[in-house]
């Protein structure tokens, strides 16, 4: 079968192929500072990808903080580099301990090749995760193999309905939606929604689920396909 869906991604530890041909957003990543040069080597690439993880996934993870305008003015001026492509000179993050200890515990919080990214289950099913499990058990019943479209990161990705299975008993046993750590300002942003009423603070479960599978929609779940 395939699903196309946005509820599930693959990331992939390595930083993808596409970026052999333009490894610049990587080695911009890569920097502890704006007077650093891009230099381009594999080390280098696997430390911007990684940071390029943790900021879309977390948005603001643990270990960085936002550089202040007077510490980036003085990259500016101490760098010899200050091509747009280097942001001239500008680097508004800075990492404690390179971010090692987030990319660690990213990678090693889910050691599955699919998961659910941390920015929609903070934001987008932060209270739903009965019905995200029962959504994932579901589809394993429908095939014992799938071809998964992710909207982001890597596809497509092959899993079997065990490892849906899989996913489902560790998001019930682990830690849902924390509001701690590199979860902070994604917490700060849910409850900035609940305040405004722009989320709701129980959402339904539809009905005949199962049977709503089959068909292509846009609701608590994101945009899903399932083709036999």
């Amino acid at each position: 079968m395939l699903l196309i869906t946005e509820a599930l991604v693959s990331i992939p530890k390595q930083p993808p192929s596409l970026f052999n041909l333009d490894p610049n957003p990587l080695l911009f990543h890569a920097r502890d500072s704006g007077s650093e040069p891009m230099l381009d080597t594999p080390q280098q690439r696997l430390k911007g990808w990684q940071r390029i993880v943790l900021l879309a996934n977390k948005f603001r993870p643990h270990l960085l903080q936002v550089r202040s305008l007077l510490a980036g003015l003085n990259d500016f001026l101490d760098t010899d580099d200050r091509r747009a492509l280097n942001h001239f000179g500008f680097c508004p993050f800075l990492w404690s301990n390179g971010g090692i200890a987030d990319v660690d515990e990213f990678f090693a919080a889910v050691p599955l090749p699919i998961r659910i990214a941390p920015v929609l289950e903070r934001l987008v099913f932060v209270r739903a995760r009965h019905s995200f499990v029962q959504w994932l058990r579901d589809l394993a019943l429908l095939a014992d193999e799938f071809v998964l479209i992710p909207a982001h990161y890597h596809a497509p990705v092959l899993i079997s309905s065990h490892i849906q299975e899989q996913l489902a008993e560790s998001i019930e046993t682990r830690p849902w939606a924390p509001d701690h750590g590199s979860w902070q300002l994604l917490a700060r942003l849910d409850a900035l929604l609940l305040r405004f009423g722009l989320v709701p603070a129980s959402p339904t479960t539809p009905k005949n689920w199962g049977q709503r599978l089959m068909v292509s929609r846009f609701d608590e779940i994101g945009f899903m396909m399932v083709l036999p």
